[in-house]
């Protein structure tokens, strides 16, 4: 609980200061800036951006810490029961590193993509507000319709690419992981002349719980470094020419 609360309190403080330091620097922007930005990229950055920040990355941080230590003492412990269990879990920490790598290469772009093209989105909404009689007036109604349709697809297209990669993930981790506990089911036979059946059952047990927990940390971390493009995003305001 006290973790929490620590966690939590210095996260807050990140996020009201990257906050603080957005708006102070968008405030005193030159006119140009808004002349040449759109508004919905710039309610993006307040909006969205900051909205992935007060929550997931924090959700993401927590589990991952949690995660961090789960599989170090439940690593200490099997290994303490049976000293061959360091061979499968270098094999599938070595595995986990490299499909993480791989996944999260990918699903940054991906989550890039998606706030790239939710800016429009937002753009095209305030315009449409503030030009709405004129809009009637010249009866460009449907017109306004298929671009909004347009523009949404388009980043439904992203968010769709983003969660087939996160499948994709899951779906992988798992299968390595049951490969992986099947090594560990045969070694611990192979060992019968120096483990009991009782030892054997507990190492297997405790293997089935490190392959989730890893499982686990590793989508965990992956999200909490494709979530911290937000992170980017805002500091990216940051270099804005003051008055």
């Amino acid at each position: 609980m006290l973790s929490i609360y620590t966690l939590s309190i210095g996260h807050l403080g990140c996020v009201i200061r990257l906050h603080s330091r957005l708006l102070s620097y968008v405030l005193h922007a030159p006119a140009t800036f808004f002349d040449l930005v759109p508004h919905g990229r710039i309610v993006n950055r307040f909006s969205q951006d900051i909205a992935t920040l007060d929550n997931p990355v924090l959700v993401s941080l927590n589990s991952t810490l949690n995660c961090v230590l789960t599989c170090f003492l439940t690593l200490c412990l099997a290994c303490t029961l049976n000293i061959y269990m360091i061979i499968p879990i270098c094999l599938l920490t070595i595995i986990y590193l490299y499909i993480q790598n791989l996944y999260v290469t990918t699903s940054r772009q991906l989550k890039r993509l998606e706030s790239i093209s939710l800016s429009p989105i937002f753009s095209h909404f305030s315009e449409t507000l503030s030009g709405v009689d004129s809009i009637r007036a010249y009866k460009l109604i449907e017109i306004y319709k298929t671009i909004s349709s347009t523009r949404q697809d388009l980043n439904n297209s992203a968010v769709y690419a983003s969660i087939t990669s996160q499948r994709w993930l899951a779906v992988l981790l798992e299968l390595v992981g049951n490969s992986v506990i099947l090594a560990v089911a045969i070694l611990s036979v192979v060992a019968q002349g120096y483990l009991s059946a009782g030892f054997s059952g507990l190492v297997i047990t405790y293997a089935l719980n490190l392959n989730q927990t890893l499982n686990w940390l590793v989508r965990m971390f992956s999200e909490l470094e494709t979530n911290i493009v937000c992170v980017e995003r805002i500091h990216e305001y940051s270099s804005i020419e003051q008055e």
